[in-house]
Formats: C-alpha cells, structure tokens, sequence
C-alpha cells in the first residue's frame, strides 16, 4: 500500500515528543501497555479475532545457543542473520529500510532468574528505571537487553516498531506487568494508585505523576496507570506450562522437556562458530542510500586475561604434555600478572558454550547532528594471545563536517577505550557520550569501503609481488579493550 500506511503511522508512534515517558522511568510500563492496545485495536480492524501474542523469552535463553530457537525458522520470524530472507516477514520492507535483524551479536537474553528477581519487588517503582532501589530490579533494562539481542531494526527505538518482532517482544512486557499486578492484587495492593505520586528522584523529569503520557491526549502518567486498570480486565494472557517430565510432557510441539523444564526447540544448525553479519540500513532519517556515508579505518587492541579457558594447544615438558595450562593461557597469565589483579574471568563458554579463539568487538558511530543514523561494524580479535591486534572499517555521515559519537564493547558488554588519532600520531581519550567533528577532507576519510582499505595498505610499485605495508598513521581511532573490566593494580584508569 501507498506509504505511510497505517502500520507506519502507529510504528512511528514510537518515537518522537510522545516518547518522553516511554522510556527509562516508571511511565515505560504504562505507556507501552496504552501502545500495544494501539496495536492491537489496529489489527482487529483488518482480523476481528487477532490478538498480539507473546515471546516468553526465558524459554530460549536455557538454551545452550539462543539462537538455535525454533522462533528464528521460516516458521516463525525467519532468520536473523542481516536481511531477513525468509518466513512471514521475508524481504519485508519499513520505512528505514529492509527489514535487518543480527541476532546473538549484542549483549544476551534475560533468563528465568532474572524475572524470578523483578517479582521480589512490590510497586511499580521498585521495578522501574530511576526510583528503583537496584538495577536488578528494573524489568525495562532486560526488556532492553532483548531488544539489543535481536539487534537491526529493532534494536533503535525509532525504528524498533517496525520490525514485527516489537510487538512479541511487548506482548511479553505487558504479560509481565500483568502477572506482577496479578501479585500486587493478592498483596492487598491498590494497582489503579500505583505510579509514584511524590518521589524526590522524578522531580525535573518527564516522569513525574502529573506530566502527560504522550500517547493520549490529556492524559497523565499517573492516569495512565489507573486507566491501564481498565485495560486489564480486555487482556487476557495465558500461561504456557512451565514444568514437564515423562507423565506431563510439554504441551506444545515448539517446546522440549530439558531439566523438567519446557524450553523452546531448537532448529537443526549449529552457530557455534559462526561469523554472524551485521547488516546496515545506510539511513539518514528515513533516506537510505550508501552514497551519504564514506568509511573511516579503525585500529583495535585487546588483552585477553588469564582465565580458565584452554585452546588446546598445551607444551610437552619431558616427553609429557601439561594439561594444567595451555600455552596461550600460560602466556596471557605472565604477560599481565604485574598489571592486572588476577581475577579468573567469567567469560569462557559464553555464549553458545563456545571456547572460542575468536571473539567480536563491536563498535558503533552514531550522528550528533540532529539527524538520525548509526552504523555499527565488528572487528575480529584473536583471543588465544595475550595481545591482539585487529582492524575494520566503520561509516560515517559524508559531510563537510561530520559530527557523530564512536563507541565500542566486546561482545560480552565489556566498554572499550575509545582515542581519537590526530594528524601527528597523537591518541586522545575520547570519555564516554563524547562527540567528535571529522572533516571531509580529512585524507583518511575515504568515499567507499574499497577506498578506505586501500588507504590503509601501501603497495611497492617496484616489487613484481605487490607486497602491502600496513600504513598506521591511516587509522582515524584506536580501540583499547581488555577480556574482563578488573582494575589495574595501580588504581583504575
């Protein structure tokens, strides 16, 4: 149909001065549920019937790999390796581009204990961003974590609502709050007078009790919450089994029985070791072209710590081989013993339960010019050494004066040390939300990837066998990450 359609109406809803109290305080529970009624009420006009079904989450992530699940078949939501090329939503186009998804290269799932820990919580804002006592608590953050895990489309908040997958991902929030108020109800609790009337913490904000929703015009944060009351009683969520063994197996033929627990099945691939893509939009606003982006070369470092995780490759010491250590682990043990408190890191078998040799960094730009694009690039790190050196290429707005934000994690979530290369070699720490300005004419600004990687490389004419040398002075910024965040023993940096 002729655009902007309905779907794309709604889905910009999510973005925009109607966000205000969307999100990162105590109005992220109400207004999303006054969203997805929207949501729902929409499609009903075209299926009567239809309701907005949930993704309970925490059945994937007691997977060994979540992105094994059987909600990534044609059956379902289809693949989520860059384009989505098949299933239901296959080539589905929105209004920032094609459909993108990367699933498993960002952050990780919320498990069962996580949402066990939310319903520790009382109120409303207990659980929520700002008033809450701990992070802990604060259902939106793993709401944001699937989000994030999905990644593409749906990982933008103005984009998120046009993937389809938004709208699992807030059936599954509503259900939540909804089996929390179900708690709140048994406790005594008035549910309808819930939102924080008088909190010290949300005085300046968006959030306090009398601003306005956004969504519903004269309508306040406080209102929405007693008006979700009303909502309630027009939902209807069931509960999908939970516990299984061989007299009660699992009702569904999507779930298996693992450790009495019914869980998602998995599709026959293994993803173990698999170099997932990330797929950009090349968006400004809603124009996407590549031709409004030239490429930056990005230099990165990473230090792997002595932890547990063994490559295989172990010495032989008089005819014997010692299997106590290996000799990437051993290295990495006596390279850094005198920098770094020796603290095992946690980070061997996650995810997917690989030990693997290769490991993701992953680094964002982000426009700070009052227009919205990002692209976002991985770098390659061996994790066998001690010291790793890697490189990629990221974009960037063309402009005469560009003017973005770079960040940069593992892919564990780990912040990376972001520098600034000047024109004489000189690295700058860049803090965190720091923005940087890039000219155009800038000589290591390249129009295309292909330009930018032969920036990089010096070929030697004279040589028959085009041998490149690495020109270092090429690179725009330097990354800096270590394998886990303990401090150095002289104090932290």
């Amino acid at each position: 149909s002729v655009l902007p359609n309905k779907f794309e109406i709604i889905a910009d809803l999510h973005n925009g001065q109607v966000t205000n109290s969307a999100h990162g305080g105590p109005g992220f529970l109400p207004w999303h549920r006054v969203y997805m009624m929207i949501w729902e009420e929409a499609l009903r006009e075209m299926i009567p019937s239809v309701v907005v079904p949930y993704w309970d989450v925490s059945r994937d992530s007691a997977l060994d790999d979540p992105r094994q699940s059987i909600i990534w078949s044609s059956t379902f939501q289809g693949h989520s390796e860059g384009l989505v090329t098949d299933g239901p939503f296959a080539d589905f186009p929105t209004a920032f581009g094609p459909l993108l998804r990367s699933y498993g290269v960002y952050t990780h799932l919320p498990v069962f204990r996580d949402i066990t820990l939310v319903f520790t919580q009382d109120t409303l804002a207990q659980i929520s961003q700002i008033t809450a006592d701990h992070i802990r608590y604060v259902f939106e953050i793993y709401h944001n974590n699937i989000h994030d895990w999905i990644g593409g489309t749906v990982s933008i908040q103005a984009w998120a609502s046009f993937d389809p997958a938004f709208l699992l991902i807030h059936g599954y929030v509503d259900y939540i709050w909804q089996r929390f108020q179900d708690k709140q109800l048994r406790d005594g609790i008035n549910i309808a007078g819930d939102y924080p009337l008088f909190h010290s913490l949300l005085q300046g904000t968006d959030f306090e009790a009398d601003d306005p929703i956004g969504l519903i015009e004269g309508m306040s944060n406080a209102e929405a919450v007693a008006e979700s009351n009303v909502y309630r009683n027009l939902i209807g969520y069931e509960d999908a089994q939970l516990e299984c063994d061989l007299q009660n197996p699992c009702p569904s033929q999507f779930y298996q029985c693992v450790n009495n627990t019914c869980i998602s099945m998995t599709r026959d691939v293994n993803l173990c070791n698999a170099l997932s893509p990330i797929q950009n939009n090349y968006c400004v606003n809603k124009n996407c072209d590549i031709d409004q982006f030239s490429f930056i070369a990005v230099e990165v470092i990473h230090e792997r710590l002595e932890n547990e995780c063994d490559m295989g490759n172990f010495p032989v010491r008089q005819q014997v081989a010692d299997k106590a250590m290996d000799i990437y682990r051993e290295s990495a043990f006596l390279i850094h013993q005198n920098k770094y408190t020796n603290t095992p890191s946690d980070m061997c078998g996650r995810p997917a339960g690989c030990c693997k040799p290769v490991e993701r960094v992953n680094i964002q730009t982000m426009g700070n010019d009052g227009d919205l694009w990002l692209y976002r690039e991985s770098a390659y790190v061996d994790t066998r050494f001690a010291v790793s050196h890697s490189q990629t290429f990221v974009a960037i707005r063309r402009l005469p004066f560009s003017r973005f934000f770079l960040s940069a994690a593992d892919e564990y979530g780990n912040l990376c040390n972001t520098y600034l290369i000047d024109d004489n070699g000189n690295k700058i720490r860049l803090e965190n939300n720091e923005g940087v300005i890039v000219s155009e004419d800038d000589p290591r600004v390249r129009r295309t990837l292909a330009e930018a990687e032969l920036n990089i490389y010096e070929y030697d004419s004279n040589n028959n066998e085009f041998q490149p040398t690495v020109r270092h002075d090429r690179y725009l910024f330097s990354i800096y990450c270590r394998a886990n965040r303990n401090e150095l023993n002289s104090g932290s940096e």
